[in-house]
C-alpha cells in the first residue's frame, strides 16, 4: 500500500532555517565591508599607476626632443622657439619648466611641474678622463605631481646628448 506524502513535510525539507539566513547575510556583509574598504586604495594606485606611466612616456619624449634638437642649440633661447621649453624671461639656465608648453595639466592633477636641467658632462665633479668641453651633455628631466594629501609623485631620467666629432 502506497501512503500519500504530507505536503507539509516536503516543505519542511527545502526551506531555510533563520539561522542559516541571518549567517548568510552576516557574512555577505562581512564581505562588503571588505571591497568597500579596499576600493578606494586601488582607485587611488591606478590614478598614481597612470600618472608614473605618463610621467615616464613624457619624460622620455623631452629627451628624444632635445637629441633631436642638437648639440648646438642647447639654450634657452632655441629650446623655447622650437617650443621645448616654457616662454620665461628670467630663464637663465641650466634649468628650464616646460609645464606650460606641454599642457601638463591636462595629464597631470593641477599642480604638475616639469624641468629640465642641462649640464655639461666634462664639469661634473665625478667625471674621469671628461671629453671636451661641450661635447657630451647630461640632460636630466623631472616631473613632480601632487598626490592625495601630503603625498607627491615625482618620475626623474636623465639621458646623454652627444655631438659626433669628425676628425
Amino acid at each position: 500500500m502506497v501512503t500519500a506524502q504530507q505536503p507539509w513535510r516536503s516543505r519542511a525539507r527545502c526551506a531555510f532555517t533563520l539561522l542559516e539566513v541571518v549567517l548568510a547575510m552576516t557574512i555577505f556583509m562581512m564581505m562588503t565591508l571588505v571591497f568597500a574598504a579596499v576600493f578606494p586604495i586601488t582607485v587611488q594606485a591606478a590614478h598614481y599607476s597612470n600618472n608614473y606611466t605618463q610621467a615616464a612616456l613624457l619624460a622620455q619624449h623631452k629627451i628624444d626632443q632635445l637629441r633631436s634638437a642638437g648639440i648646438n642649440i642647447l639654450n634657452y633661447t632655441n629650446l623655447n622657439g622650437l617650443g621645448i621649453v616654457d616662454t620665461n624671461a628670467s630663464a637663465t639656465g641650466p634649468t628650464y619648466t616646460f609645464t606650460s608648453v606641454d599642457n601638463l595639466t591636462s595629464f597631470f592633477p593641477a599642480g604638475t611641474t616639469g624641468t629640465i636641467k642641462i649640464s655639461d658632462y666634462s664639469t661634473l665633479s665625478n667625471v674621469t678622463n671628461p671629453p671636451p668641453t661641450g661635447n657630451v651633455y647630461i640632460a636630466t628631466v623631472t616631473l613632480t605631481w601632487p598626490g592625495l594629501g601630503s603625498t607627491t609623485g615625482s618620475y626623474t631620467t636623465s639621458g646623454m646628448i652627444v655631438s659626433m666629432v669628425h676628425e
